[in-house]
């Protein structure tokens, strides 16, 4: 019997270990319990076949003491415990109770692992549900994703086709530009162009005049440090007032030039807009 009974404690904790919860855990205790409670059962009931005798309390098991007799076999009255000796008839029914308590626990086993592997079937049908609705999700972000694929193609296609019909309007544009530039000769590109004339030209006056102050103005300069080294070694005043008319005759040709241009200038305008 022990051996039986250890072999079924062996089989259900391999068992157990090989799926373990929270709830089953608690279970996995109880059926230890359950199967030492036998063990110890069964071990009594042996010890009662031999000749040794069971105390219980008033219900809660007791500790079993085997109370035995110097010579005679029969059972005696134990002061200690206040416990009569029982009758053969009460010793028949006890086995048959433990029997019977027996058989009640292996079927509490067996519904208790009945229950178990209908909770082992209930946590499988859930993870296998949990498991479709994340297949589901996935399928849900593919297609989306491929839907998203999809219209970015179809707008960076669009956008090339545009790109190159731009281009090609672009190339035409300045083909025709450069054929209707030849044949263009209106009134109004004409006049523009001789602005644009007339302004370069009046540019290019006002820089001459620049540069020709520029060197009358280092021309005088020059001749006043020559002059200046002269005084110092002729130390005149004769050529001091020599000098002096001399200036003064530069600068009235100075101002003479000036106006000359002045006019002249004067005149390329007139002409100019008569033209226009």
């Amino acid at each position: 019997m022990e051996s039986a009974a250890v072999v079924t404690v062996t089989m259900m904790t391999n068992r157990k270990s090989m799926v373990v919860t929270g709830n089953t855990r608690k279970r996995e205790r109880k059926k230890k319990s359950m199967m030492m409670m036998m063990l110890n059962e069964d071990s009594e009931s042996e010890r009662d076949s031999d000749g040794g005798c069971r105390v219980r309390g008033d219900g809660d098991e007791g500790n079993s003491e085997d109370v035995q007799d110097d010579g005679d076999d029969s059972p005696k009255y134990d002061s200690k415990t206040n416990w009569d000796p029982p009758d053969p008839s009460s010793s028949s029914s006890s086995s048959s109770s433990s029997s019977s308590s027996s058989s009640s626990s292996e079927k509490e086993e067996e519904e208790e692992e009945e229950e178990e592997e209908e909770e082992e079937e209930s946590d499988d049908d859930e993870e296998k549900k949990k498991k479709k609705k994340k297949k589901k999700k996935r399928k849900k972000t593919k297609k989306k994703k491929k839907k998203k694929r999809k219209k970015r193609k179809k707008t960076k296609r669009k956008k090339t086709k545009k790109r190159k019909k731009t281009k090609k309007k672009r190339k035409k544009r300045k083909k025709t530009k450069k054929k209707t530039k030849k044949k263009r000769t209106t009134k109004k590109t004409k006049k523009k162009k001789k602005k644009r004339k007339t302004k370069k030209k009046k540019k290019k006056k006002k820089k001459k005049k620049k540069k020709k102050k520029k060197k009358k103005e280092e021309g005088r300069r020059r001749r006043k440090r020559r002059k200046k080294e002269k005084k110092k070694e002729e130390g005149e005043e004769e050529e001091e007032e020599e000098e002096e008319e001399d200036e003064e005759e530069e600068d009235e040709e100075e101002e003479e030039e000036e106006e000359e241009e002045e006019e002249e200038e004067e005149e390329e305008e007139e002409e100019e807009e008569e033209g226009e």
